[in-house]
């Protein structure tokens, strides 16, 4: 994971956002059993500083790049991310709902 957010955090002026939240959702998409080896490590807050840069770079989001966003979100406050939780709360996720 570490080279993909590092090449993520070079190209971030020009990487798209909808293929880092397609990629990072299929990497967590398996649950938190594949994430284990994340704790104590800077990979969530990396993740969710990308996640803070795509948003603000690409506002106004379409509703579905915003739902994967928040899916990361979501998945990276369950690991105990605060800038995440931080990130959900925001104005830019305030009016955006998962479908059940």
């Amino acid at each position: 994971m570490d080279p993909f957010l590092t090449l993520c955090e070079r190209a971030r002026a020009s990487y798209p956002a909808e293929a880092f939240a397609d990629q990072v959702l299929a990497i967590i998409g398996n649950g938190s059993d594949s994430l284990k080896g994340w704790h104590g490590t800077f990979i969530p807050a990396r993740i969710a500083e990308l996640v803070q840069h795509f948003t603000h770079r690409d506002a106004p989001m379409k509703l579905a790049l915003a739902q994967k966003f928040l899916r990361i979100l979501d998945m990276l406050v369950d690991m105990g991310d605060r800038r995440s939780a931080a990130l959900q709360l925001g104005e830019t996720f305030r009016e955006i709902r998962l479908p059940s």
